[in-house]
Order: structure tokens, then C-alpha cells, then sequence
């Protein structure tokens, strides 16, 4: 039996009516590691994709939103040893629904010019700047 272990999650890059993406903080606040991300997270048993990555956008952050499509595949081995494959989703902020209180993770819309001067994670995904085909980023050697 093997102890190898690989996991599934989903991101979403979810626009409101401005152009902003929404983002999350990660990594603990005093941490010099500290990044941001879309939201996100593993798929549930049973779960779509797409669903999965709409729950996570509102369980992290109170909004609503719809998935347009897939954007980029990243696949990566994470510091806790466990190969991780991410599937990160463009969307749309549902603004016709009040978001729910505010959950306890930091939280952000980005302009494109903002964008520029943050440490966003996956580096090689910049979400204004797709292309026709789905990049494939793999960190796995």
C-alpha cells in the first residue's frame, strides 16, 4: 500500500461589474509568506467542480457568484508533501445577491493596475491576461 497522497481543489477568479477580481489572503498575517489568491478550496465527495468552487467563493468571502471556465491548471507538490492538483475557474460575482456577513478571511477586490503591485499566487496566472488555451503549470520534478 502506498502512502502517496494527491489532492484535488478548485479556485475561482470571480469579477464584479468593475473589473476588479476578488482575492483572498493567505498565509498567517505575521508570516513573511504571505500571498494572495483566488478563493478556494477542495472538492467535497460527490461534488462538481463548478459547485465546489462557488461554495468555497461564498464560504470565504460572503459573495455569490457563477463560473464562466476553466483558465488554468496547476500541478505542485505543497510543503506538507502531498501533490496537489488546482483547477482555477474565471466567474462572475452574482451582484444581484447581498453577500453574507463577512467571513474571517481577508479579502479584496484588485483593479488590473493594483494587481501589478501585489505577490499573487500562482505567479505564472495573471487573471487579466487569459489566452485561448489553458496553461498547464507544473512544479512537480
Amino acid at each position: 500500500m502506498s502512502d502517496y497522497k494527491m489532492r484535488v481543489s478548485v479556485k475561482g477568479l470571480f469579477f464584479n461589474n468593475k473589473n476588479q477580481v476578488l482575492l483572498v489572503k493567505c498565509g498567517a498575517e505575521d508570516a513573511p509568506s504571505k500571498f494572495w489568491s483566488a478563493p478556494g478550496g477542495g472538492i467535497e465527495d460527490s461534488e462538481e467542480a463548478i459547485h465546489a468552487v462557488e461554495r468555497e467563493l461564498t464560504e470565504e468571502t460572503g459573495y455569490f457568484g457563477t463560473v464562466d471556465r476553466l483558465i488554468f491548471v496547476q500541478d505542485f507538490m505543497s510543503s506538507r508533501g502531498v501533490r496537489q492538483i488546482e483547477l482555477f475557474f474565471r466567474g462572475k460575482i452574482d451582484e444581484t445577491k447581498s453577500p453574507l456577513p463577512k467571513s474571517d478571511h481577508p479579502f479584496m477586490f484588485v483593479s488590473e493596475d493594483e494587481f501589478k503591485n501585489i505577490k499573487f499566487m500562482p505567479a505564472d496566472l495573471n487573471p487579466f491576461e487569459l489566452t485561448e488555451s489553458i496553461p498547464f503549470h507544473s512544479a512537480i520534478k
